[in-house]
């Protein structure tokens, strides 16, 4: 962790995710920190500040609290995995940073006790008996997206976008589903019975609703562009809101914003929710990093820290900026705004004057001029009228 990193992290106050310590608490409230930590959201603690004021008193033996952290947890509690330890010398004095993951084997018992601790706030309490459900739920194989999301309602659900995947899904196989709007969600676990009655799931939510950060706080995505290698200064930066496939839709078009260099397009096709955005074999991961290693730069990086899930791909440096050696075909003869007017539109099915003015940042005269010269060389086709017109991939 480096000093700046640090200052970060003391900056902030206690809360679900953090906690100062001035020194070693007893065993009983370590534990009880510790496996909250584990049945909620993961989250940091730091020795050597002292809680409530926040004051750098620093501890005087870092070694003697890492192993009376480990031997506490080993005898008192049941973890999958161990928290990571880290000493950090700042300001000419010592402190410890000791990391908590959210498990993924919940609920996590501190020995002798039959309930168990859960962060809420700055507090550590015991579970109650639906979060303590909840938490088994958690633990299983369901997980996170099988639970019924809290203070969310059928209501929260768009009918335009369960009607949406329904046409796709009809569109890809060629045949009527022959279901109706609430047996589709159900066989795709978006509802679950809640005290009697139809609640939408996690997975509900983030897929059909028009605004789940409104339900689900942590479910956003924060793309930035750093400015060099020390993650501290940036370029650009967009908090991304809406449902899932739009995460993923508007964090690939920030990504391209920002990738300077030629990218080979094998072209475009509707095809259902789920097929397009999910690699069901899980090799995802891999590929990426395979692709990565075969421009010469460095594997992608993911950690997950309190929360957030953070993925960091590393740019080629002074080759960042470089043009393309050679365009595809299709794309000769466009400037940079028109590439990025036909890309939106296949990844996006459609694209809009507005839309094009906000992606490139051009006046609506350029813009129509822009969109008729892809119309003029069958790139694009126009439909509709005056306000409702809009442009599609040609053939």
């Amino acid at each position: 962790m480096t000093p700046e990193e640090f200052e970060q992290l003391i900056a902030q106050r206690e809360g679900e995710t953090l906690d100062f310590k001035q020194e070693m608490p007893s065993s009983s409230d370590l534990v009880r920190l510790v496996t909250a930590f584990y049945n909620t959201r993961g989250g940091t603690i730091v020795f050597g500040v002292e809680d409530g004021t926040r004051r750098l008193m620093g501890v005087p033996n870092p070694q003697g609290i890492e192993e009376g952290v480990i031997n506490i947890l080993r005898a008192r509690c049941s973890l999958d995995v161990m928290p990571t330890v880290e000493f950090v010398a700042y300001q000419d004095t010592e402190f410890v940073v000791v990391r908590c993951v959210q498990g993924a084997r919940k609920p996590y018992l501190v020995s002798g006790e039959t309930r168990p601790y859960i962060r809420v706030g700055s507090s550590n309490r015991e579970a109650q008996d639906e979060e303590v459900r909840r938490l088994y739920i958690e633990g299983s194989e369901g997980g996170f997206e099988a639970l019924s999301c809290r203070g969310a309602t059928l209501a929260d659900l768009s009918e335009r976008l369960i009607a949406d995947y329904i046409r796709r899904r009809e569109e890809t196989s060629g045949q009527s589903l022959g279901l109706s709007s609430e047996e589709t969600l159900r066989s795709l676990g978006c509802l679950a019975n809640e005290d009697g009655r139809l609640a939408p799931t996690n997975a509900g939510v983030m897929l059909f609703a028009d605004d789940p950060q409104r339900s689900i706080g942590q479910a956003e995505v924060a793309c930035v562009r750093f400015k060099g290698t020390d993650v501290v200064s940036y370029i650009d930066r967009r908090d991304l809101h809406g449902p899932l496939y739009q995460l993923v839709d508007d964090a690939e078009q920030f990504i391209y914003r920002h990738m300077k260099v030629g990218r080979r397009i094998e072209g475009f096709v509707g095809v259902e929710l789920g097929s397009r955005y999910i690699e069901r074999l899980g090799t995802g991961i891999r590929r990426m990093a395979l692709a990565m290693e075969g421009h010469g730069l460095p594997r992608p990086r993911f950690e997950e820290v309190g929360s957030e899930f953070r993925v960091t791909l590393m740019g080629p440096g002074e080759r960042f900026m470089a043009e393309p050696e050679e365009l595809p075909a299709w794309a000769k003869g466009l400037n940079e705004r028109q590439v990025e007017a036909v890309l939106y539109a296949g990844e996006h099915e459609r694209i809009t004057a507005g839309q094009y003015q906000a992606l490139v940042g051009v006046s609506d005269v350029t813009a129509y001029r822009d969109l008729k010269d892809l119309c003029d060389k069958g790139l694009l086709i126009r439909h509709g009228k005056g306000r409702g017109t809009y442009y599609i991939l040609a053939g």
